[in-house]
């Protein structure tokens, strides 16, 4: 079986640095920290990544990236919707379970 048309959702983490901090030092934009403050953790398999994800759509006929999205890590990938009305998407299993919440990149 091949698959003939349609488009491949995927999602991959970003590592970004943590940085190093005390407990009770300060967090946000008055920190002063190397940490990156927008990144976010999340868990894949037991083992923890903090900063981003990037989300991608691809072309199945051409390979080519046909659209881009980056998020916090900890937004889930079902979170994100790529796909145009009427495209034939297909997805991994970290989609599964839960429907999208409709989120489109501006």
């Amino acid at each position: 079986m091949k698959i003939k048309e349609g488009v491949i959702q995927d999602a991959t983490f970003i590592t970004a640095e943590p940085g190093h901090q005390k407990v009770d030092e300060p967090r946000g934009p008055e920190a002063k920290t190397r940490r990156n403050k927008e990144g976010e953790w999340a868990k894949k398999g037991g083992k923890s990544h903090y900063g981003y994800k990037l989300h991608s759509k691809m072309d199945i006929d051409y390979g080519l990236i046909r659209e881009i999205e980056t998020t916090p890590s900890s937004i889930h990938d079902s979170q994100i919707d790529l796909t145009k009305p009427g495209e034939v998407a297909y997805r991994d299993r970290g989609y599964f379970g839960a429907s999208c919440k409709g989120h489109k990149p501006p």
